[in-house]
């Protein structure tokens, strides 16, 4: 049992594993300002688990926004996942080889190429569950295959917005846009996070949450 003050409520996020999601179950988190533990961020777990429409009706009750539907990165992002899984499964190879030629003790290790046949679904799957949207109120991110998480951020609870761009993502033109708040993990993790989209598109969003940000305090 417990009471979680509308006005501490920094982000909402709906978490579903696959299982979950197969079956119409999620998860409804409400992340809020406060003590908690020796830190400054609560996470409070309003509902364990639950229905999915249950979920969402109580999401959108606590933060009323638009709709959870999220803008999909752009398919060169897809490309991109394809080659890191490529990358991977080529390494685990590699290592199997080294470890049959120093001990041969691994004399089929080739078969960890058959795992290869799984990067095109892997790819699409992640490309699938990440994405953004934008409404006159909050920002909506979402991420993740094996635990999706949809969060949901109004502009006034915004601490800090930046823009990320790696050495790979500058090769496809992609970026990521984090939007931290007072209940967040910082930097390093609890945000909500826009992974790997265009980069124009990156840098409008960044701004736009900073305006929204100053229109919301005013």
């Amino acid at each position: 049992n417990g009471t979680i003050p509308m006005e501490k409520v920094q982000t909402v996020a709906i978490r579903e594993n696959p299982i979950a999601r197969r079956l119409g179950y999620a998860t409804l988190v409400i992340e809020t300002a406060g003590y908690a533990g020796g830190g400054d961020a609560s996470v409070e777990s309003a509902v364990p688990i639950g229905k999915r429409d249950r979920v969402v009706e109580l999401a959108t009750a606590v933060e009323p926004v638009d709709s959870l539907e999220v803008e999909r990165p752009p398919t060169r992002a897809r490309t991109r996942y394809a080659v890191r899984y490529t990358l991977v499964v080529g390494a685990l190879a590699a290592l199997a080889w080294g470890a049959d030629l120093a001990t041969s003790a691994v004399p089929q290790w080739y078969w960890a190429l058959g795992l290869l046949l799984l990067v095109p679904p892997a790819a699409h799957l992640t490309w699938l569950h990440r994405g953004y949207a934008e409404s006159d109120d909050h920002v909506v991110t979402r991420a993740g295959f094996w635990r999706r998480e949809t969060v949901v951020v109004p502009y006034d609870r915004v601490q800090t917005v930046l823009s990320t761009q790696s050495i790979f993502q500058r090769r496809r033109d992609l970026a990521s846009v984090v939007v931290d708040t007072a209940g967040s993990g910082g930097f390093v993790g609890g945000d909500a996070v826009a992974i790997d989209i265009d980069a124009g598109a990156a840098e409008r969003l960044r701004e736009d949450v900073a305006d929204r940000l100053q229109r919301a305090l005013v």
